[in-house]
């Protein structure tokens, strides 16, 4: 949750080229869903894996230090929730 809050903090979304914002808002919808799909319980690893792959791909196109270090967070929690599913398995 506070990565999702800090990742909208970071510089105007209109100073970022267009095809970095529209990235840039998949991943806050992303995580958006998933914050709703914690709180009632319902989303799938095969979400989790989207997600932690989409910030990968992510990491590799940024150059701001502050957002490298959000999208190493959002992964990381994936990363975590992901592990969690594989002790249920």
């Amino acid at each position: 949750m506070e990565s999702l809050l800090a990742a909208q903090e970071v510089d105007d979304p209109a100073d970022l080229p267009a095809k970095a914002r529209q990235r840039a808002e998949d991943i806050l919808d992303r995580l958006d869903w998933l914050r709703h799909g914690l709180l009632a319980g319902a989303f799938s690893r095969r979400d989790l894996e989207g997600l932690a792959r989409l910030v990968r791909i992510e990491k590799l196109e940024v150059n701001d230090p502050k957002l490298t270090e959000i999208l190493e967070q959002i992964e990381l929690r994936a990363e975590i929730e992901l592990a969690k599913y594989s002790t249920l398995d």
